[in-house]
């Protein structure tokens, strides 16, 4: 089994990419990003939004893996929370963090991105340059630890990834990785192993797809460590091969 570091790695990298978003001018929770971000957690009106960015990244990150419910409100979050032994005094990566009054009264959420010593390094939305819980923006801040912080470690109710064992026209490809739900393989190899001539195989980076010859593999690209990961599924729907699934965890890919 591996961890679930991946799902808490691929929602920060989403936080990151949305530092410096801001309201519309005047500042009342709206904004064309903003208003993303509340419709993602079930909103049709302007409402803070701090925990409503947060939601929005994991469900970015990882979709129907995501086990935060979908709300805004950091106080019914923080009840969610209490309730499944969630909730911690000291952070780690990945954390919802909540500013709090009492065990009952959350007023501010955000996502822990590292901790330094007796400081969190968050990722904020609706909040300003002085850390402000009622902002306008997606800021980077770093707050010193205290007891009027508690966090959410969601992570712990994510499915860990898993492997499987494949095997793609006689040829062992050993293990690939399984990421919530849907099994991964080097794009490459399996090609190559299905009879495909390595050199009509191509990343086209202005696109991120893949391509073999003129023809699209019609499906998203995962890139770990600068090899191109696609479903098993959608590369055996290209190369024309069935695929048998053992219950144990063995895949092999045969011709049609």
């Amino acid at each position: 089994m591996k961890s679930n570091a991946t799902a808490i790695r691929d929602v920060l990298n989403i936080a990151e990419g949305e530092v410096g978003v801001e309201e519309s001018p005047g500042h009342k929770n709206t904004g064309a990003r903003v208003d993303e971000y509340i419709r993602s957690s079930g909103y049709s009106f302007p409402v803070p939004w701090c925990l409503c960015f947060c939601y929005w990244c994991l469900e970015k990150a990882i979709g129907e893996a995501n086990p935060v419910p979908r709300t805004g409100d950091c106080d019914l979050l923080l009840a969610w929370a209490k309730k499944r032994k969630l909730l911690f005094d000291s952070p780690v990566p990945g954390d919802i963090g909540l500013l709090v009054r009492g065990t009952k009264d959350a007023h501010h959420a955000f996502l822990v991105t590292q901790v330094v010593g007796h400081n969190v390094r968050t990722i904020e939305g609706n909040t300003n340059p002085l850390g402000g819980s009622e902002g306008y923006a997606v800021l980077k801040r770093t707050r010193k630890l205290g007891g009027s912080m508690l966090f959410i470690r969601w992570a712990e109710l994510v499915p860990s990834s898993t492997q499987a064992l494949l095997t793609v026209c006689g040829t062992d490809m050993g293990p690939v990785e399984v990421q919530h739900g849907v099994t991964l393989a080097p794009v490459r190899r399996f090609l190559t192993a299905a009879g495909i001539a390595d050199s009509a195989i191509r990343w086209d980076a202005d696109s991120q797809c893949v391509y073999v010859g003129n023809r699209r593999i019609p499906s998203a690209v995962t890139l770990v460590d600068n090899v191109a990961l696609l479903p098993v599924r959608a590369l055996a729907e290209f190369a024309g091969l069935s695929c048998d699934w053992n219950p144990d965890g063995v895949i092999t890919c045969t011709p049609t």
